[in-house]
Parts: structure tokens; C-alpha cells; sequence
């Protein structure tokens, strides 16, 4: 939604913001609604963003955030779906202590 509360934090801190267009309900494993759903969305997401989106704008990395657990976690496969992409590089927050660490490099 153009306008949106997104868009207008953009715009107050200053930087772009880019909205990608996804087809996760194109493929069946996701219209199955399995517990793998998230994986199924999160891999066309990420997939969108390194196909489309990174090389329009010159991005060696994609930098996303996920829970310090999200890799261990079976119910949170979208690190999994990160992990597949060759340019994707999650950030996890540390619970209770507001400090971030680097998941993966």
C-alpha cells in the first residue's frame, strides 16, 4: 500500500523502500498449508529479492532478522529458506539482552 505506515517511516529516516512483488500461492507446497508453508514463502521471498531486487540496486547481500533460535527451530524453517540463497545474511537478536549477533556471514 503506497502511503502506508512503511512507507512513511522510509521516508522519515530516509531511505528506500522497495516492494516485492512474490507468487508463493503459485506453488503447490505452499498452497498445501503445511507445517513447511513459511519455508515455502520465505524461499520465494528470498529468492525474488536475489533475482529481482539485488542486482537492480547493486546489492552484494541481503540482510534480514530472525530470532537466535529461528536455525534450530523446526517450526521456523525461514532461516532454512535463507540459508538457500546465495546472498541472503541473517541477523539475530539475542532475547532479553537487545544485543544482535551475526547468524551467518
Amino acid at each position: 500500500m503506497i502511503g502506508g505506515p512503511a512507507h512513511k517511516v522510509a521516508a522519515y529516516i530516509g531511505v528506500r523502500l522497495v516492494e516485492v512483488q512474490t507468487r508463493e500461492g503459485e506453488a503447490e507446497a505452499y498452497r498445501v498449508n503445511g507445517p513447511d508453508r513459511c519455508f515455502h514463502c520465505k524461499t520465494e521471498l528470498f529468492s525474488r529479492i536475489e533475482q529481482d531486487v539485488a542486482p537492480v540496486y547493486g546489492l552484494a547481500a541481503v540482510a534480514y532478522g530472525e530470532n537466535a533460535d529461528d536455525g534450530r527451530r523446526p517450526d521456523r524453517p525461514g532461516s532454512r529458506a535463507a540459508a538457500s540463497i546465495t546472498r541472503c545474511c541473517g541477523h539475530s537478536r539475542t532475547r532479553g539482552t537487545g544485543q544482535g549477533d551475526s547468524a551467518r556471514q
